[in-house]
């Protein structure tokens, strides 16, 4: 999010480590910021790009977006447990690494024994999940 660069020390150590600041009120901007930071992180050598397409917040405010989303999209995709992706970003990254990129890595984390959606206050007050589960597929950029 770009209100981050404006943290004391996180925000300036992220700016001088080329992160990508994202508004999310401009998406041809976001996407071209994305594709100009990851274009010169590949110039700079072999690296790695985190990108978070269907977001990181279960508010249910977002859940209900992203189920409208889904609701746009042919066929219609209707989850309950995880957010629609957007493409967009995806997108921007791949064109931006070309050649350079060697492959995608899907990684989807799910969590158990907690009364709703985890959160930081609840982490603060030692609400943990009895159970995390990580998943990670990784596609080759030839099968993109």
């Amino acid at each position: 999010k770009d209100g981050l660069r404006h943290v004391p020390l996180f925000g300036w150590a992220m700016q001088a480590f080329g992160f990508a600041f994202l508004s999310r009120g401009d998406r041809a901007a976001d996407v071209d910021a994305l594709g100009r930071s990851l274009a010169a992180a590949a110039a700079a050598g072999p690296c790695w790009a985190l990108i978070f397409p269907e977001g990181t917040d279960l508010s249910p405010s977002n859940v209900e977006k992203s189920r409208a989303f889904g609701r746009t999209l042919r066929p219609p995709v209707a989850w309950d447990r995880v957010l629609v992706p957007r493409a967009a970003g995806v997108a921007a990254a791949v064109r931006a690494l070309g050649e350079d990129l060697d492959a995608v890595y899907d990684a989807t984390i799910s969590y158990d024994g907690l009364a709703g959606r985890p959160d930081e206050a609840g982490l603060l007050r030692g609400a943990f999940p009895a159970t995390v589960r990580v998943r990670v597929d990784r596609t080759s950029s030839h099968d993109l």
